[in-house]
This record gives C-alpha cells, structure tokens and sequence, in this order.
C-alpha cells in the first residue's frame, strides 16, 4: 500500500530499511523482493516495527510506517528446488529446447513463472541464452554444428535462492529455424507517387529486417487500388492513387523461403501532392 509518485511501491523503485525492529532483533530487508524477513531464531510474540523507505539511490524523499508482526512458534517451510539432468537433444539452429519438465520446486513441477532460468556454462555453445518466453534454452542461429554440454541453472523467483544446476547435451544440426516479427508503423503522409519505408521496426533472427533479408509483398491494399512495393523494400504509392487515408496490411518473409512470414499495418495518408 505505499507509493512512489502515486505508482505502487516497488524493490527497484525504492531503498527500505528498518527504522525500528520493536525488539525484533536480527530482524532485515529481502532486498530482492522488499519484504520483512523475520529470523528463523526469533521469539514468539508480538511486535510494533517501523520500517523506512527512500527514493531508490536518494536520501530524500523518504517516509516511515509501522506493522504489527506476530511471530508464531512455526518455522517457515523450507524451500526445496531440485534440477535435472536433461535427456540428449538435436535441434536446428535457432531452435528451443525444453529443459524445465523433469525439475521440481517444492516437490511440484517447475515452469517460468516460478523460477529465474539462467545459463551457468554454455559449453563452448557461444550465444546460447534462455527464451523468457518461454523458459526454454534458445539456440543461436548462428551456431556451429555440433555437440555441446550446456549447464542451466534455476532458482526460486521469488527470493532468488534455493538454486539448483543440470545439464543437456544439445546437438545442433545443419537446419535452421528462423525467427520474424513485423510490427505495426506510425501513420505517414506521403504523395501520389511516394514510397513509404516500413522495415526499419522489423525484425528476422533478431536483427533489423532489410530487402536483403526479407521478401515483402502487399497483403491488403486497404482501397489504395495498384499499391506495390519497390526493390529497396519500400511500399509504392501509384501515381494516380484517390487522395485518402488507407489502413494497409503488409507481409514480410525471410528472403527466398515461404515460411516464417509476419504481417503489420501501416496508416497511409495520400495527398494530391507528386
């Protein structure tokens, strides 16, 4: 319930600190995650803690508030995180490996929104990284061919620890999986006659999509009868094209192959100017 500039308080946001523990001792900060954290020696009772929060890196402004913490004679679970070795897998380059399915989190299976995936030793797999997406292992695709002992590591989102490490031997073959993502474009005016660039917030494998590395072809003129696209990736306005704004849909593929593909949209405002 605190704030910063009228946005929920946050770890990243802001410093905390313990003003007064209330005969809590030992009483800290999780800094990870902004919480009290009570130790696990403490005596059973009732406590009135006043805790301080600061503009994250600054010594003003600041504010205090108190909570009441009635610590019980129960220890706090454990927290038990366990990796595991993962079976040989080939994959193309570009490609996902699954590697959560067979770990566990206190005894449950893991997914990505309960842990942090992290890559411990890529094994000479050099730009190997995990998906946040996904959670999986994300092949480069600029990989050599080969075979390669990479070791992950998970750890407990929350707090950041327990963590646990396993490894998978990932052999990575000649094929290539290939990545595309279109976005939709700020509304331009332009001409009869003009061109409008529309790759430069595109993507393919992660890199700026250029005529060199895409196909581009119109998937739906929106009413702008004869529009094209020119051989620097650029859609063409006709020169006798009706003055209006046309919503335009178009679609990228990775050069020379019909798959993956991507579409986006971009308004196109035309005017009588040449």
């Amino acid at each position: 319930n605190d704030q910063v500039n009228g946005n929920p308080a946050t770890p990243t946001a802001l410093d905390m600190t313990i003003e007064d523990n209330g005969g809590l001792s030992n009483l800290e900060v999780n800094t990870a995650t902004g919480k009290l954290k009570v130790p696990a020696g403490a005596t059973s009772g009732t406590y009135e803690v006043t805790y301080r929060i600061c503009v994250k890196g600054e010594a003003s402004p600041c504010d205090t508030a108190k909570v009441k913490i009635e610590v019980t004679s129960d220890a706090a679970p454990t927290t038990t995180i366990n990796a595991n070795d993962d079976p040989n897998t080939s994959v193309a380059k570009g490609g996902l490996v699954e590697v959560l399915s067979n770990d566990r989190l206190n005894g449950e299976p893991v997914t990505k929104d309960k842990v942090t995936t992290t890559i411990d030793n890529n094994g000479g797999l050099t730009g190997v990284e995990i998906d946040p997406a996904t959670g999986k292992i994300k092949v480069p695709v600029t990989a050599t061919e080969g075979t390669y002992e990479v070791t992950y590591k998970i750890c407990e989102k929350q707090n950041g620890t327990p963590c646990d490490t396993a490894k998978v031997k990932i052999t990575v073959t000649s094929d290539v999986i290939h990545t595309i993502e279109a976005n939709d474009d700020p509304e331009v005016t332009v001409g009869k006659g003009g061109t409008v660039t529309v790759l430069n917030n595109d993507t393919v494998d992660g890199n700026p999509a250029t005529k060199d590395n895409v196909d581009i072809s119109i998937d739906n003129n929106g009413g702008l009868t004869d529009l094209t696209t020119d051989p620097d990736g650029k859609i063409k306005v006709p020169a006798n094209a009706t003055p209006n704004t046309y919503e335009v849909t178009y679609r990228i593929c990775v050069k020379g192959a019909s798959s993956p593909c991507a579409t986006a949209k971009v308004k196109i405002t035309v005017t009588n100017d040449t």
